[in-house]
């Protein structure tokens, strides 16, 4: 079994491809090819994702910003908005970035085209890995309170 992992554009290239290969005899028939598609990720103005200049989009930079994004959120919510990030909080601007990135491409339909929004990705409101990771603090917090927990330590779950 032959798997080719490709955007769903190109469907009939890889239907062409396999017949001629298994008519030519490269292939023998025993063995399966297949064309695993999947949708392209699109800027909010519905072209192929890309940066200014036209390039690919790398994924660690498409991380780094989700997390930069991220930590100035949380920074406009902190008392004092001045004030350095802990290694802490610095922790959970990465949690948030890079688990916002990763639920919204998980949560899409992999054969679908979808529209990369990092205020979308990145909201607190509606079906996001943010808002879940609010409700787990909220709920962590709740359970800590309920059960005499501290708060500098891992949860216990009753």
């Amino acid at each position: 079994r032959v798997l080719y992992v490709t955007d769903a554009g190109q469907s009939q290239h890889f239907e062409m491809v396999f017949a001629a290969a298994k008519k030519a005899g490269f292939v023998a028939d025993s063995v399966s090819l297949e064309h695993v598609p999947f949708g392209l990720v699109q800027g909010e103005d519905g072209k192929k994702f890309a940066t200014r200049s036209g390039d690919t989009v790398k994924l660690k930079d498409l991380l780094d910003e989700a997390v930069r994004i991220a930590g100035e959120d949380m920074k406009s919510r902190m008392e004092n908005p001045d004030e350095d990030f802990t290694d802490a909080t610095a922790d959970v601007a990465k949690t948030v970035g890079i688990g916002a990135v990763k639920y919204a491409d998980l949560s899409m339909n992999r054969e679908s085209n979808y529209k990369f929004s990092y205020g979308r990705m990145l909201s607190l409101n509606g079906n996001t890995a943010p808002y879940m990771l609010y409700a787990y603090a909220r709920i962590c917090g709740i359970v800590r309170k309920a059960t005499g927990q501290p708060d500098d330590q891992k949860v216990e779950w009753p």
